[in-house]
């Protein structure tokens, strides 16, 4: 399982490759997808724009079939989600498909904000 740690009002971002059957996701395969969602607990993150939301896809400098988890501005209560869900669609997954880092979920803590003393 992928753990990762998010700083509440920071950039740091979660960064993540897609892969199917192993192999990255192609640019025509990440051009294709119309939503990301991520869901920590019962907060959703949902991201349509793969240029200005907090998940974004196929921006200058990124890997083949990387993806970039920016929750820092989002609401999100601080603590350890140990089952953070990714959803991608496209036209032809309209209900979308529930991804998994090597077969499982990522783990993600995340942590207030240590500039604003919470």
């Amino acid at each position: 399982m992928a753990s990762e740690t998010v700083w509440l009002g920071h950039d740091n971002s979660i960064d993540l490759v897609l892969k199917k059957d192993g192999v990255a996701l192609t640019n025509d395969e990440m051009d294709a997808i119309t939503k990301i969602t991520a869901t920590f607990g019962s907060i959703l993150i949902e991201s349509t724009n793969q240029a200005a939301d907090p998940i974004r896809w196929r921006g200058s400098g990124y890997d083949t079939g990387e993806i970039r988890i920016s929750v820092g501005a989002e609401t999100i209560p601080p603590r350890v989600y140990s089952h953070v869900w990714l959803t991608v669609y496209d036209a032809a997954n309209t209900d979308g498909i529930v991804w998994s880092t090597d077969g499982d979920t990522i783990s993600v803590h995340v942590r207030a904000d240590i500039e604003a003393g919470t």
